[in-house]
């Protein structure tokens, strides 16, 4: 954070601007035009190197929008635990072939 706040002070000083939303403004919008070069907005290039560092550092919650309950978690553990006591069907004279689970 001190980098930060040292450098757009340097930058606004350098400018002349001594109005923190100027500054600011002004700073974002450089920063814009330098990831342009790259096909990029800042935010467009902040977000993708948060994600890349993200992923090296594992704090990624890639489990997506899928969220599994234990409720859901205990039901499914109970059929499979029918299905391996019943000897692979979960229900008597089921013409079900794969053997209680589902894809």
């Amino acid at each position: 954070m001190q980098l930060f706040r040292g450098v757009l002070a340097s930058r606004m000083a350098v400018r002349g601007i001594t109005d923190y939303d100027e500054g600011l403004g002004t700073f974002l919008h450089d920063c814009d035009q330098l990831c342009m070069a790259d096909g990029l907005t800042f935010a467009q290039s902040v977000q993708y190197r948060a994600r890349v560092k993200a992923a090296k550092l594992g704090t990624v919650d890639n489990r997506g929008a899928r969220r599994v309950d234990a409720g859901e978690i205990e039901a499914a553990a109970s059929a499979y635990r029918q299905v391996r006591t019943s000897g692979g069907s979960a229900a008597a004279g089921s013409s079900d072939t794969s053997g209680g689970y589902a894809p």
